[in-house]
C-alpha cells in the first residue's frame, strides 16, 4: 500500500532553509572544509576544535539562499585560533555571474569585519573568506569560478603586460555539485558525501553512506545534524508521494529515535528501497527539464529570440522525453517560427488533451 497522493509535478523544490540548518552545524562545516580545503591547511589545524565564533553576515539581500558564519579552529602548532568566514550560496541553477556576486559578498563581509575589529583594536587583520556554492541543479556547473574570468580581454595585454599597473581583484569559489559528485571520493562518515549520495540519482547505495554518517555522529552534540538530515529526507519523501506506507512509517519513526546506531540501522535497511521511486522520478524530471531548455535554445538560435516567450510557454507543456524528441524533429522541418509555433500548439493540445 502506498501513501495517498502522487508525485508533485515539476522539478524538486529548493530546500534553502534545510540546507542552512545543515551547514550551520559544526560537524557539517568541518566535513565541508575536509572536502574543499588543501591538504596543507588540513594538516595545520585540528578540525576537532572547530566552533562558531560569530553570527551571520549582516546583509538582508538574498539571505534565504545563503548560510554564512565565522568559524574558528585551533592550529596544531601553538594552539592559536585561526578565524575563517565560510560563505555558502545555495543554487539550483547555474549563475554565469556567480563570481561577481561572491566578490560583492566578500567585500561587504570584509567591510563588516573591519569595523568590528577596529572596535576591538585590531586594525590590520581580516579573517580569510571561504566562498562555496552548494549546487543542486541537473546540468553540470559551467560558470566561471574566478572573477577575472569574467573580464573581457582576460587573455590579452590588460591582464599580462600592464597587470603591474592595474589592481585586478581576485576572488575564486568552490562548487559542491550534489547531483554530479563522485560520492566514492568522500570517506565513509563524511556528511558532505552523505548529502551528495542523498541528492545524486546515480550514486550507489546512498543508504549505506547515510548510515555511515549517522554512525560517526554519536553523542548529544550531533543531535542538530541528525534532525536536520532526517528533516531533509522526509521533505524529499513528502514531495515525491507514492512511497510505500511501511517505508514512510519507518523513516518517520527516526525523528523520535535518540540512538544514532538505531537511526543508522533504519537507513541501511530501508532507505534505498524506500527512495527508489523518489530518486528515479527526480532524475527523469531533470532529464525532461534539460531537454526543454535545449529545445528552446535551439529554436531561438534558428528563428531568433522574438518568439521566445511564446515558445517557452508551449515547450513547458510537453511532459515526456518522447514528446520533446518529436518537437526537436518538428524544429528541423519547420521553415519559420510561425510554422513551428503552430505545430507546437497542435501537438501540445493533442498531448495534453
Amino acid at each position: 500500500m502506498s501513501r495517498s497522493g502522487s508525485a508533485k509535478a515539476g522539478a524538486p523544490p529548493r530546500y534553502d532553509a534545510m540546507f542552512k540548518r545543515l551547514f550551520n552545524e559544526t560537524r557539517m562545516a568541518a566535513d565541508l572544509l575536509q572536502a574543499i580545503a588543501p591538504a596543507r591547511f588540513l594538516a595545520a589545524v585540528d578540525l576537532g576544535t572547530l566552533c562558531q565564533a560569530g553570527g551571520e553576515f549582516a546583509d538582508d539581500r538574498q539571505r534565504s539562499s545563503r548560510a554564512d558564519r565565522i568559524w574558528r579552529v585551533k592550529s596544531r602548532s601553538g594552539g592559536d585560533w585561526i578565524y575563517l568566514f565560510v560563505l555558502i550560496e545555495f543554487q539550483s541553477r547555474v549563475d554565469p555571474m556567480m563570481a561577481r556576486r561572491f566578490l560583492n559578498y566578500v567585500l561587504r563581509a570584509r567591510e563588516q569585519a573591519e569595523g568590528e575589529r577596529r572596535e576591538d583594536g585590531l586594525h590590520f587583520s581580516l579573517p580569510p573568506v571561504v566562498p562555496v556554492v552548494i549546487y543542486s541543479g541537473d546540468a553540470e556547473w559551467s560558470a566561471p569560478k574566478d572573477y577575472l574570468e569574467l573580464i573581457e580581454g582576460k587573455d590579452e595585454w590588460l591582464l599580462t603586460e600592464s597587470r603591474h599597473m592595474l589592481d585586478w581583484p581576485r576572488q575564486r569559489y568552490d562548487v559542491i555539485e550534489l547531483r554530479h559528485a563522485d560520492v566514492g571520493k568522500y570517506p565513509d562518515g563524511n556528511a558532505i558525501g552523505a548529502l551528495c549520495a542523498l541528492s545524486n540519482p546515480g550514486s550507489a547505495e546512498p543508504g549505506a553512506k547515510l548510515a555511515a554518517m549517522f554512525r560517526t555522529a554519536m553523542g548529544p552534540e550531533h543531535e542538530g545534524l541528525r534532525k536536520a538530515f532526517i528533516g531533509l529526507v522526509l521533505a524529499l519523501a513528502d514531495h515525491s508521494g507514492g512511497m510505500p506506507q511501511e517505508n514512510w512509517d519507518e523513516l518517520k519513526r527516526t525523528e523520535a529515535m535518540q540512538d544514532h546506531e538505531e537511526v543508522a540501522s533504519v537507513f541501511e535497511r530501508s532507505f534505498d528501497r524506500a527512495f527508489d521511486k523518489v530518486r528515479t522520478e527526480g532524475h527523469t524530471e531533470g532529464q525532461v527539464d534539460g531537454m526543454r531548455k535545449i529545445l528552446l535554445r535551439l529554436a531561438a538560435k534558428k528563428f531568433g529570440s522574438s518568439r521566445r516567450a511564446a515558445l517557452s510557454e508551449l515547450i513547458a507543456g510537453f511532459r515526456t522525453a518522447d514528446q520533446l524528441e518529436g518537437a526537436l524533429e518538428f524544429l528541423l522541418d519547420c521553415e519559420d517560427a510561425d510554422e513551428f509555433v503552430r505545430v507546437l500548439q497542435r501537438n501540445s493540445a493533442e498531448s495534453l488533451g
